[in-house]
């Protein structure tokens, strides 16, 4: 796929209604004057937009090129019919930020009682860095009232939210009681004040889609129990004013469970239990989590503070054959970039099937969210801006020796002692895509520490990859070009080991995302400091590995380097 590299001119976007008649299509544009360009020559994007419910007026969401200014505006449909037209395009919301605005999912637009009067639900994190909740109301001609409906030191969640306008609820996904556990929520946009109250369970990570106000299906599961779905309904009575707790009324009316007779890793067939007692939905579960735990190592979640004071977190998981008083060959899983969440208290199957395998090779694996990451706050997020690949291995790295010093996750001898998990004289690192950069960045960077790195399909030079999300995090080359070489893995090449079996790089030919010409330049440069490499090319893959025998191939390419080399 073809896309504008960093700092290149963008394909240009402009909005169109397309009206049908028994007869013809007719395709509107907004008259000359209104165009969005020129009544905002800062915009660089249109990143969302959609019908106002009254179907009467559209709204558009636009962006600048660096990514630091927002609006939100509304067009009425005849300034894209009516040469005469006089109304003027509105402005329902706008924002800048010194680090970057990240658009998301999470907004909603009421239905319209009055047509002079927009009412919508936005999402933002200009008030203290953390996504919350705001209701506007925008009169014409009147700037917009603007009311606070969330606060605290977490983040809402870059998805959809429901609106329950009979009874002003509004209904989001957060992270307010943990970092670690996404939740269903529910707030009173006519009484805000009243705060806000949780309707999942603690304790699991819940993923919720709601499409109607009286249920809403709750796919939920920790790191121990497989996902189950449940249909709930709301007891709407026991809803506000809100308590710290949830008192909904919970009902099983559904849900669905692997049959007995499954594979534990893949539940080909899939059986809906309807029985009110729920009791055979009971066993079945409890079976297959008994399969589950007797295959899997079960993660550790740890938290530790970094040297300058942040809490961070991650998970070990121990080698299936783990025993009390030795080390093991440790395998660092890193994504480590923006819009990603790795450590949740949530299931890993099948997400990280290719990691957890490792348990068995008798290999420990350690995953951390460093700075850079996603659901912390704005603040712990842009910690990356202008450093990309500078800083985040820092984190990774105080992770690695929190484990090794505490002895985190360790058991104890028979004669009392206690010894690290984790040995730090074979630590391999592995990633892919951001993950990918990231591992080439520590084997330059951290050679005596990382004694192999095994990176899928990675940027290698932040010049040669899309302008929209580079530029959000490094600006644009012209401007920082010093930041951009600092970020390019060609600069650390020359650092790479001399020692063979040390670096293995997988890509896809076709990758649509990260173009193989990131690898290309890598690898020209490998050769030029005559450094040793091995290259594995998949011609008929994209981005991700998908057919299940190249997957296999991978897999069994990387458990044999890390079996014999690490």
């Amino acid at each position: 796929m073809r896309y504008p590299y960093a700092g290149k001119p963008n394909a240009t976007s402009k909005i169109r209604i397309v009206e049908f008649s028994d007869t013809e299509i007719i395709h509107r544009k907004l008259l000359d004057h209104d165009e969005l360009h020129i009544a905002f020559p800062w915009m660089e994007y249109i990143v969302r937009f959609g019908w106002i419910p009254n179907g009467q007026s559209v709204w558009a969401q636009i962006l600048s090129r660096d990514q630091k200014r927002t609006a939100v505006v509304k067009l009425a449909l005849e300034q894209f019919t009516s040469p005469s037209s006089s109304l003027p395009t509105e402005i329902l919301w706008e924002e800048t930020n010194s680090a970057w605005i990240n658009v998301t999912d999470a907004y909603y637009f009421m239905k319209q009682t009055d047509a002079t009067v927009t009412r919508l639900i936005w999402s933002s994190e200009k008030s203290n860095g953390y996504r919350h909740l705001y209701l506007v109301e925008k009169h014409i001609d009147q700037p917009a009232v603007i009311t606070q409906l969330t606060h605290g030191e977490w983040c809402c969640l870059d998805k959809p939210i429901y609106v329950d306008e009979s009874r002003g609820l509004v209904y989001f996904s957060a992270k307010a009681d943990t970092p670690l556990e996404p939740h269903f929520y529910v707030v009173s946009y006519l009484r805000p004040q009243d705060g806000i109250r949780r309707l999942t369970q603690p304790g699991f990570s819940h993923t919720v889609t709601m499409t109607c106000p009286d249920y809403f299906v709750d796919c939920f599961s920790n790191l121990r129990h497989p996902h189950v779905f449940y249909v709930q309904k709301i007891d709407h009575s026991s809803l506000l004013p809100s308590p710290s707790s949830c008192k909904g009324l919970i009902l099983p009316v559904c849900r669905i469970t692997p049959h007995q007779n499954c594979s534990p890793c893949i539940a080909d067939t899939i059986f809906l239990h309807t029985n009110s007692s729920g009791a055979e939905n009971i066993k079945h579960y409890q079976e297959a989590t008994l399969i589950f735990e007797s295959v899997l190592s079960n993660g550790h979640l740890f938290s530790f503070t970094t040297s300058d004071g942040v809490v961070l977190y991650g998970c070990l998981y121990r080698p299936r054959s783990y025993q009390p008083g030795y080390s093991y060959p440790t395998i660092l899983h890193i994504y480590g970039g923006p819009k990603s969440q790795m450590v949740v208290n949530e299931f890993r199957l099948p997400r990280l099937m290719r990691y957890l395998m490792s348990v068995y090779f008798g290999f420990a694996v350690v995953i951390i969210d460093g700075r850079g990451s996603s659901d912390r706050g704005l603040h712990f997020e842009s910690h990356i801006q202008y450093r990309l690949g500078t800083v985040e291995l820092k984190d990774q790295i105080e992770g690695l020796q929190f484990l090794y010093n505490t002895k985190f996750g360790a058991g104890v001898t028979k004669d009392g002692r206690k010894v690290s998990v984790v040995d730090l004289n074979k630590v391999a690192i592995t990633g892919w895509s951001y993950g990918g950069y990231l591992s080439l960045m520590a084997l330059g960077q951290y050679p005596d520490l990382f004694k192999i790195a095994i990176a899928g399909a990675p940027v290698t030079q932040w010049e040669l990859y899309d302008a929209a999300y580079t530029e959000r995090y490094m600006g644009l080359p012209s401007e920082n070009r010093k930041a951009y070489a600092k970020s390019s893995v060609l600069q650390y090449v020359r650092d790479f080991p001399d020692s063979g079996n040390r670096l293995l790089i997988a890509h896809g030919l076709i990758d649509e995302n990260v173009h193989f010409k990131n690898t290309e330049a890598l690898v020209t440069e490998l050769v030029k400091h005559n450094k040793h490499h091995y290259l594995q090319v998949y011609p008929n893959e994209k981005h991700g590995l998908r057919h299940a025998s190249v997957n296999e191939h991978f897999e069994t390419l990387m458990f044999y380097w890390l079996t014999n080399y690490l």
